[in-house]
C-alpha cells in the first residue's frame, strides 16, 4: 500500500525525445494502442501486507471463528 502524492504524463516523449516518440507512437498505434502514459508516485507513507506474521483483523476474527465451530 502506498500514500501520496502521483501523477501522469507522456512518457515516450520523456524518455525517447520527439522524434523518437513519434515512431514509437507510430509503431505501436499499429497495435491497436492508442493511448500510453507514465505514472509516477512520490510516496509519503508505505504499508506491507505481511500475511505470515499479521492479518488482516476481518480476516483473522473469520478464522478464530472457524476454529470455534471445529
Amino acid at each position: 500500500m502506498v500514500r501520496g502524492a502521483g501523477g501522469c504524463g507522456q512518457s515516450a516523449h520523456r524518455y525517447l525525445g520527439d522524434e523518437g516518440a513519434k515512431g514509437w507512437l507510430k509503431i505501436v498505434g499499429k497495435l491497436g494502442l492508442t493511448q500510453m502514459a507514465r505514472i509516477a508516485i512520490w510516496p509519503e507513507w508505505v504499508g506491507i501486507l505481511d500475511f505470515q506474521q499479521r492479518y488482516p483483523n476481518a480476516l483473522e476474527r473469520a478464522m478464530e471463528a472457524a476454529q470455534a465451530r471445529a
